[in-house]
């Protein structure tokens, strides 16, 4: 579903988020962003905090040996969480509003 999308989302809800990058450790996780991510389907994460923005973006599809345990669950555990929100299409374009 190419887009940008958003709703507003309750403060438990926030919080579940909030929590779930704190267990599977969001902040401090080390990747290879050598990898590169084109026209494929892949994973995005972006979370600003007292201003500084922490990106992670990640293929979906990769080899066994780049596999991350650590980022599926993540993904998982925020795609739970997301699923409760009723998102609305704001715009045809992918770029963050902050970005075009």
């Amino acid at each position: 579903m190419p887009g940008t999308y958003e709703d507003h989302c309750s403060q438990a809800v926030l919080k579940r988020a909030v929590a779930a990058l704190r267990l599977y450790g969001f902040y401090g996780m080390n990747y290879d962003s050598r990898i590169v991510v084109t026209d494929v389907p892949h994973y995005v994460i972006s979370v600003e905090r007292c201003g500084v923005t922490t990106k992670l973006d990640w293929p979906a599809a990769l080899p066994p040996d780049y596999y991350r345990k650590d980022i599926a669950s993540l993904m998982n555990a925020l795609g739970k969480i997301t699923k409760s929100i009723p998102w609305r299409k704001t715009s045809d374009s992918t770029e963050p509003e902050w970005i075009q």
